[in-house]
């Protein structure tokens, strides 16, 4: 994988304030970064804690979260996440930045406006048609058909309207 890092903003661990000095030590370990990579397996942080996976995985669940931003490459927006386990920070970065590798990352608020345009853009075309079939229906333009061209507008009343956008 690429260098990601200056896609990510605000990388921080939040260690709880209930910590122990052993358990801040192995959350720190567990959420040591080397570029996106991760400098301590959980295997190895068991091994020098004397812990098991469940314990690990509890304490970092409860007691220790990384948070972080993404810039959106769209607007000025950050989006904020926050996990708790790796596999969660994974998931969010390779579906964030990897998902598309020729575009840019776009924050909900982009996302959410380019849905409104692209249902107002709809609206707007769905009342062009409207107002189009009014205007033949009131000009009576199905008189004007060919045989072949009747035949066709009846098997299209019989179609659903997204198969005949096909």
């Amino acid at each position: 994988m690429e260098d990601q890092n200056t896609k990510i903003a605000n990388l921080r661990v939040q260690v709880s304030e209930k910590c122990t000095e052993r358990e801040k030590s192995i959350i720190e370990l567990y959420w040591k970064f080397n570029g996106l990579g991760f400098l301590n397996t959980a295997k190895s942080i068991m091994e020098t804690f004397e812990i098991s996976q469940s314990q690990l995985n509890k304490l970092i669940s409860s007691l220790g979260l990384l948070k972080f931003s993404i810039p959106c490459g769209s607007c000025p927006k950050f989006d904020d996440f926050q996990v708790s386990s790796r596999s969660d920070f994974k998931s969010i970065i390779n579906q964030a930045l990897t998902s598309n590798p020729s575009s840019t990352y776009k924050c909900n608020f982009c996302i959410s406006k380019e849905q409104e345009e692209a249902y107002l853009k709809n609206v707007q075309e769905q009342k062009k048609i409207n107002e189009n079939l009014e205007k033949a229906i009131e000009a009576e333009n199905w008189l004007h058909l060919s045989n072949f061209q009747k035949g066709m507008l009846c098997n299209c009343f019989k179609m659903n309207f997204v198969e005949l956008k096909k």
